[in-house]
């Protein structure tokens, strides 16, 4: 990318409240890129050019994201891969959060046919993908361009498949993911993909579409490249597919490792329904604020606060914490009490049953003590009257 390219397609898409994560090269490349088909690394600005790293200081203090697109455009040795992070951090004041592997560069991380362990996967990738015979060595500790472990201390959110569908979560409900043998990788995620023929695919049906099914549109592309012409002027089809998302008041327009941190913490919440209310667990790292449910009936919060519907139906839980719960109750008494989950009516019927059976085996108990509080009580009466008797007689 050059850097007035860039300018021109980042101011247009803030302008529309759009914030596009910007991937990014640290260095320039020392060697060539890939290991089989070695070609020359791709040229583009990087943040040792003064101009663009003020640009993306900048970028960052309004609320744009600036994530990895490698550290240089060619094959990056470990001891390059670490010095590239540590810059990286010194220069944006902190470890980029994502990344977007560049090409065939040397030290992609279960790039290529690395992605799956199937010989058969393996063998299609050979015959049917031009890179057939590239070669990936990020994850391999025995390689000089293994990195892994370096990137896993920083990097969270790393870029896998693609898509030709304009809704990813409906593709890849579950992402971001974990696999666990891939460790080197902490979650992966998917995107659309082909520039500007997906943008073809933004017309106002198909966004009204996404909007009804929650979904998510995230366009792995060429900006700088891609949506500007020759004279650098924005295309007709990007622009006019940015004016329409921009133009949606019903869509959140943040950076790539803001929306994946929802995702995560969405997609693990545990609902437990209890008999006298909900308990809504959120077991991940992640803060939430707003969260939409549905319930048919009132909803209290533990502090008696009743919730209200939003204007689509939905009542919104404003907060939930990392590694905490929210307890959602019918009513204010049962919110004020705070046992959402309360006893079954087995457990009350087996207890009543327990004192019916105590009581009868207790019964001649009670009586023993009923005769002998009757026998005090006759004791009592002929001592009173032994002494009424006596008195008389002296009165006599």
């Amino acid at each position: 990318s050059k850097l007035h390219r860039v300018q021109k397609i980042y101011t247009f898409c803030e302008r529309l409240g759009i914030f596009p994560t910007r991937g990014t090269w640290v260095t320039p490349p020392v060697r060539r890129c890939g290991i089989v088909n070695q070609g020359l690394p791709d040229d583009g600005v990087t943040l040792e050019c003064d101009e663009y790293l003020e640009w993306c200081r900048a970028y960052q203090s309004r609320g744009g994201e600036i994530a990895l697109h490698g550290i240089s455009s060619g094959d990056n040795t470990r001891d390059e891969v670490r010095d590239g992070l540590e810059q990286f951090k010194e220069l944006l004041g902190s470890s980029p959060r994502s990344i977007f592997f560049h090409k065939h560069n040397a030290e992609n991380l279960y790039w290529g046919e690395s992605f799956t362990t199937s010989k058969l996967k393996k063998f299609l990738v050979r015959s049917l993908v031009p890179t057939n015979h590239e070669r990936y060595e990020g994850h391999e500790p025995e390689s000089r361009y293994f990195c892994g472990d370096l990137t896993r201390e920083s990097i969270e959110y790393t870029r896998l498949f693609r898509t030709m569908s304009l809704n990813v979560l409906r593709k890849s409900p579950s992402m971001p993911f974990h696999i666990p043998v891939k460790p080197f990788v902490k979650f992966w995620f998917h995107a659309s993909a082909q520039d500007l023929e997906i943008c073809k695919k933004v017309t106002p049906k198909s966004l009204d579409r996404v909007a009804r099914q929650d979904g998510l549109v995230l366009l792995y592309a060429h900006l700088s490249e891609n949506f500007l012409d020759e004279y650098h002027q924005i295309h007709p089809i990007a622009k006019t597919a940015l004016e329409r998302v921009g133009s949606r008041q019903d869509c959140w327009k943040v950076g790539v490792s803001e929306i994946l941190d929802r995702c995560l913490g969405i997609k693990n919440l545990v609902v437990t329904k209890h008999r006298n209310g909900i308990v809504v667990a959120n077991p991940t790292r992640i803060d939430l604020h707003d969260v939409q449910i549905e319930c048919s009936r009132n909803v209290f919060l533990s502090n008696g606060k009743e919730l209200k519907k939003n204007e689509i139906g939905f009542y919104v839980i404003p907060h939930i914490s990392a590694n905490s719960c929210v307890a959602l109750y019918p009513t204010a008494s049962a919110a004020e009490i705070g046992d959402p989950a309360g006893s079954p009516r087995l457990g009350i019927l087996r207890m009543q049953y327990e004192e019916i059976k105590r009581l009868i085996l207790m019964r001649k108990h009670y009586k023993g003590l009923e005769q002998s509080f009757v026998s005090e009580e006759d004791m009592m009466n002929r001592s009173e009257r032994k002494k009424q008797l006596l008195s008389n007689s002296i009165e006599v």
